[in-house]
């Protein structure tokens, strides 16, 4: 192996690696919880979120250090919130 395919190989397993160690991990933009599912494709679900109050408007997009896609709302996302209606994306399936 060449040195360089080595750091080609080297980097490839970091960049892998460091990307499934922030997939599960949450944030907060515009007071919705989001939760990183795919940070390969760069996807998010909204979160738990029991603590919200009013109308949610889900975007398609939000930006923690980069772009994701909002792909998802978790099972209970809302529950026992004071949620009083809700804006859902196309990119939502």
């Amino acid at each position: 192996m060449t040195k360089k395919n080595i750091l080609k190989a080297v980097f490839s397993f970091f960049l892998i690696t460091s990307s499934l160690c922030i997939n599960g991990q949450t944030f907060i933009v515009d007071g919705i919880k989001y939760k990183i599912t795919d940070t390969i494709n760069s996807y998010v679900e909204v979160g738990d979120n029991t603590s919200f109050s009013g109308a949610a408007v889900i975007p398609t997009t939000v930006t923690n250090g980069m772009d994701y896609t909002v792909t998802a709302i978790s099972r209970r996302a809302f529950e026992s919130s004071d949620l009083t209606s809700v804006t859902i994306p196309d990119s939502v399936t």
